[in-house]
């Protein structure tokens, strides 16, 4: 790259005015056109050094400029960072640049802002964290999204049919061939490559006989120019035609739109778009996805849409929907239409409350609300029946409520790992017949009484400041209780299948007796 060094790019003047404050610096813009360095700052003043990069570019701002203030100095429409060479993501034009930058360097250990400022203005930073004047394209990204070219084509098997000159497209699931002057049109052939066949044409010097599935299968003949796009295609097919099920996987793209042509693959099942930068209202945006006929699986998780894609609820094919660390407050009623719905992840949100309609998904047999804000189990668990699995590990909850799980029959597992939990409630005396594993830890519970858990199996409760432990002892069969305050150990009566005693860094001056009396005992830590 043809990078210049610090003193070239700063003039006396562009030095002096950083000097001034501390607040003052400078962000490096890769992939701009424009070889002029401009100073932008809240109050409108500007300074200007000349470079002769053509992919790096110097603009002076302040803490307080935003995105949108260097766009328009830069006739920009956009700004996009990167971190450590990983997705790219367009900025807010609120977003602070130069304030981004600090708090990087802030996070790494840097507290004085003399030295910030100067680390602030080392190009070698880009290596770290970067920002650019348009969206990088990544070559390797783009041949995994979509392939496309323009080449020479012949339909069918026999020789009946001519070479002639097409616009070929790999996108998702299907070939397209058209006519170049009439792809616009939308006259074109589609080819779906699932579980059909790519071989090579031997007559032919790179080239790829690409074939459907099926007793009706079609076949189109696509010469290369070169060995290197030959590969890349046959690359690329190769993945598509082995699958058994029609899956697009497009994670990690830095995407924030499905690409145009993957709607010609109408027999799309299981779309993966997690970590990117998914829009909702705009072209191609997650607005779009019910065009997908036959989706049965969509993974969005970790694509900061902050609001629930509504339309999402008018696909009623989806078995499984992954919408993990998403920023969602709440979700919208229309959820209770997803009437197929088996599997939903809803984990790292700021979620308190699941609306009712979700007691609708009577086919639901797996619900992922950890880490959450949640603070009590919510009630529609009860309606759930499908469900064996309260999994809320990393809520807010303070209060453990036995009366609760024990109107819930069907739930035999609970994992509230990473909570608040302080104090129990025994609504009554009831015994509990159906819960099997508890996993409490990490918890601030001080007392524990779990006799009325008659069918318990597991119970993890590590790291909680517990005195006193009570359990039933009919089914237990694995108990770890390490990291508490223990004095004392209750179990009723002797647990004959239990394997694995775990009381260790505890306050317990002896082995407990019926811990003496469990005769299959294999695993005993009461270090």
């Amino acid at each position: 790259r043809n990078c210049l060094n610090r003193r070239s790019r700063f003039g006396s003047r562009e030095r002096d005015w950083l000097r001034e404050d501390v607040k003052r610096g400078c962000v490096y813009l890769y992939g701009a056109d424009s070889t002029t360095a401009t100073t932008t700052t809240t109050t409108s003043s500007s300074s200007s050094s000349s470079s002769s990069s053509s992919d790096l570019h110097l603009v002076l701002c302040t803490v307080e400029t935003p995105a949108s203030e260097i766009c328009a100095g830069e006739g920009r429409e956009s700004l996009y960072l990167q971190l450590h060479g990983d997705l790219v993501r367009r900025l807010e034009p609120t977003e602070r640049p130069l304030q981004i930058v600090y708090d990087y360097l802030s996070r790494l250990g840097f507290d004085d802002l003399v030295r910030i400022q100067e680390e602030a203005t080392n190009p070698d930073l880009g290596c770290m964290i970067r920002f650019y004047g348009e969206k990088p394209c990544h070559m390797d990204h783009l041949d995994r999204i979509l392939l496309s070219g323009i080449y020479n084509v012949r339909k069918g098997k026999t020789q009946l049919h001519k070479w002639a000159e097409r616009l070929v497209v790999l996108c998702g699931t299907c070939l397209i061939v058209s006519s170049v002057k009439d792809c616009q049109t939308g006259k074109m052939h589609i080819l779906p490559l699932v579980g059909g066949k790519i071989e090579e044409v031997k007559r032919r010097q790179y080239s790829l006989a690409f074939s459907s599935a099926g007793a009706q299968a079609q076949t189109y003949h696509v010469s290369f120019e070169t060995l290197a796009e030959y590969q890349r295609w046959q690359r690329q097919a190769s993945k598509v035609v082995s699958q058994r099920i029609s899956t697009v996987d497009l994670s990690c793209y830095s995407l924030e739109e499905v690409p145009e042509h993957l709607f010609y693959s109408q027999d799309i099942t299981y779309l993966n778009l997690r970590h990117n930068f998914m829009q909702l209202e705009r072209p191609g945006g997650l607005d779009t996805l019910y065009k997908f006929s036959q989706l049965k699986g969509l993974n969005l998780s970790h694509n900061k849409l902050g609001l629930f894609p509504i339309l999402l609820c008018e696909i009623s094919t989806l078995t499984e929907l992954n919408l993990s660390c998403n920023g969602f407050r709440d979700l919208p009623s229309q959820i209770g239409n997803l009437l197929n719905l088996q599997t939903l992840c809803l984990d790292g949100n700021f979620l308190t409350t699941l609306p009712e309609e979700l007691g609708n998904l009577q086919q639901l047999s797996s619900l992922g609300i950890s880490f959450n804000n949640f603070s009590q189990i919510p009630e529609v668990y009860e309606k759930l029946t499908m469900l064996d699995k309260v999994v809320m590990a990393g809520n807010c909850l303070e209060v453990l409520n036995l009366g609760v799980l024990n109107r819930m029959n069907h739930i035999k597992h609970v994992d509230l790992r990473m909570n608040h939990l302080k104090t129990m409630v025994i609504e009554n005396l009831e015994g509990n017949k159906h819960i099997t594993h508890v996993d409490l830890r990490d918890n601030r519970l001080t007392d524990l009484d779990l006799s009325s858990l008659c069918s318990l199996e597991q119970l993890h409760c590590e790291r909680n400041q517990l005195r006193e432990l009570t359990l039933s002892g009919f089914s237990l069969r694995t108990l770890y209780a390490s990291s508490n305050r223990l004095t004392a150990v209750n179990v009723y009566p002797v647990p004959s299948l239990l394997t694995s005693l775990d009381l260790s860094r505890n306050l317990l001056e002896c082995v407990p007796d019926w811990a003496c009396e469990a005769k299959k005992i294999e695993v005993l830590d009461v270090s």
